[in-house]
């Protein structure tokens, strides 16, 4: 639909860290990263469940990017819903993000496929990426892409543990 790399890896929105164990294994260190820093502007990749997710979502990846952000109406759907959800910008790749849903409709108005669905939870504010750092099984920290929360607080956080 918004002609992104199909090989560009999706992470997945959880309602909680049960929820994020059934597809990625945490460790005692990544719970303590879950507790300080979660729900929030951070996305963890941890190593997947073998088999635990679909190729199409993972392509082969060992990570899992892990979601859990500050909307409770979103986890409160993830929850309903009982699965994790994708999620990816609903600009078309390449062009300026969208936070208004009429863009949305505007911008599919006239493109196959176009979305099937769009839940409209009003203006959204303009923010940046979530931070994606991803956790090693040796509990090492590697930045992916920077974003609200900086590298070195998660750092210096995880110098606690």
């Amino acid at each position: 639909i918004k002609d992104r790399d199909r090989k560009k890896l999706f992470h997945i929105i959880v309602s909680d860290i049960e929820m994020a164990a059934r597809y990625v294994h945490i460790s005692d260190f990544s719970k303590k990263l879950f507790a300080r820093f979660l729900p929030g502007p951070i996305t963890f990749l941890l190593p997947q469940k073998t088999g635990a997710l679909p190729h199409d979502l993972t392509h082969g990846s060992e990570l899992v990017g892990i979601r859990i952000p500050n909307y409770p109406s979103l986890t409160k759907l993830v929850q309903a819903f009982g699965k994790p959800v994708t999620a990816t910008s609903a600009n078309i790749t390449g062009e300026p993000d969208i936070y208004n849903p009429k863009e949305i409709d505007a911008t599919y108005d006239h493109r196959k496929p176009a979305p099937d669905l769009v839940l409209d939870a009003g203006i959204l504010a303009h923010v940046e990426p979530s931070t994606m750092i991803a956790v090693g099984a040796d509990n090492s920290l590697s930045l992916v892409r920077q974003g609200p929360i900086s590298f070195e607080q998660v750092q210096k956080f995880a110098h606690t543990i």
